[in-house]
């Protein structure tokens, strides 16, 4: 019965996967059939490079413009469906913009960190018998993109006199339904866990919806300024590492490892890390950040060159570069020039750095952090001075 059930299992993720990527694939050709005909119906032979130029202009400011207003729709519709039932705002942020709610009131913070696009981040109302209203916070995003891309072919229908006008509402209607197959059809494509996933792991998977409510509590408790370490030892406890196969509960991991990071629990923190990496669960960038703060724990201990290397790869460099205003990646890499490379001069000029990134970063408690784990990379290097 087990093995008939995973069978089934396997055949409803590929019939998914096959389902996501086909109408993905729809969808882009779709778009490049109509720009094409537009610049076919547009373009003649005695056309000035000048006008030409303008007419690929418009189009390039038409297709950016159409695509771009689909993140903040997705999050104002995570925003409007959880008000509706009964979550607070604690995080609203589009690119490097953000609001976050702050002892009773809305604060607006520019910030230079990883992540989406977009972000709604909201705390649900108490539960009711061990259960949170979840169904229309998810899916209010993906109910906002889809009436979106109604209305805007609508639209273009109505204004098909106005060539430009009526081409700019087709592809915000195409766009539109490229989100909601990309957010609404629960699968995990390039590893990003998408609010159908979400919601099918709340509703189906054991253990789901204790995952997905515990991952809010927490970041609300972050958002009003504690610690990891003084939240709620049991908010932590390590689902099994088969449950742990699906990204939602293995988020709870990676919140588990920070906190022994928190309290200086440097081998346990290295132990829940390394049981996460034989999962298949990790989105990219949370694999990138374990394999940082892994190398920070070699670091404190053993310090064998050869673990590092192969840990910072040339794929890993890259991650590591590309997210150099993280705090956590400058922790590691002023870490990795005080102990390993033991140039002391070099990793103070990092510690500049953390210090003026620190100017930006919105979550106070997560500096306290690092600046303790930078503090304990320091106090190790004091005790290999002396040794030696």
């Amino acid at each position: 019965m087990s093995d008939l059930k995973t069978k089934k299992a396997d055949f409803s993720k590929t019939l998914l996967t096959g389902l996501y990527y086909s109408l993905m694939i729809a969808i882009g050709v779709f778009i490049v059939v109509i720009l094409v005909n537009f610049l076919q119906g547009h373009i003649s032979t005695d056309m000035q490079a000048s006008e030409l130029a303008l007419l690929i202009a418009g189009l390039a400011i038409a297709f950016y413009a159409a695509f771009s207003i689909q993140m903040p729709l997705h999050e104002l519709g995570h925003l409007a469906f959880g008000k509706l039932t009964g979550y607070e705002l604690l995080v609203f942020r589009i690119g490097r913009f953000m609001w976050i709610q702050k002892d009773g009131a809305v604060q607006f913070r520019r910030v230079k960190f990883a992540g989406s696009g977009g972000q709604c981040l909201m705390v649900p109302p108490a539960s009711s018998d061990g259960k949170i209203p979840y169904l229309l916070y998810n899916l209010g995003g993906i109910i906002v993109n889809f009436a979106i891309a109604v209305i805007a072919a609508g639209l273009a229908l109505l204004t098909l006199n106005i060539e430009f006008l009526s081409l700019f509402f087709i592809l915000t209607a195409a766009f539109g339904m490229a989100f909601v197959v990309m957010n609404g059809i629960p699968v995990i494509a390039g590893k990003r866990h998408n609010d159908g996933y979400n919601i099918y792991t709340i509703r189906q998977v054991e253990g789901g919806m204790r995952a997905y409510e515990t991952q809010l509590r927490i970041s609300e408790q972050t958002a009003k300024g504690k610690r990891l370490k003084e939240m709620p030892a049991a908010w932590f406890e390590l689902p099994s590492q088969e449950a742990m196969s699906n990204g939602l509960l293995a988020g709870l991991g990676v919140f588990a490892y920070k906190r022994m990071l928190d309290l200086l629990e440097i081998e346990e923190a290295d132990r829940i890390m390394a049981s996460l990496q034989e999962m298949d669960s990790l989105t990219a960038a949370q694999g990138g950040f374990i394999i940082a703060d892994r190398v920070y724990c070699e670091l404190l201990g053993e310090n064998r060159k050869g673990i590092l290397d192969y840990w910072l790869e040339k794929r890993q460099s890259n991650f590591m570069d590309a997210n150099k205003t993280e705090p956590a990646i400058i922790r590691t890499i002023f870490t990795y020039e005080l102990l390993q490379n033991e140039n002391k001069d070099l990793a103070d000029k990092f510690k500049k750095v953390f210090d003026q990134v620190t100017e930006t970063y919105p979550f106070p408690q997560e500096l306290a952090m690092e600046r303790q784990l930078m503090a304990y990379a320091e106090e190790k290097a004091g005790e290999k001075k002396e040794k030696e």
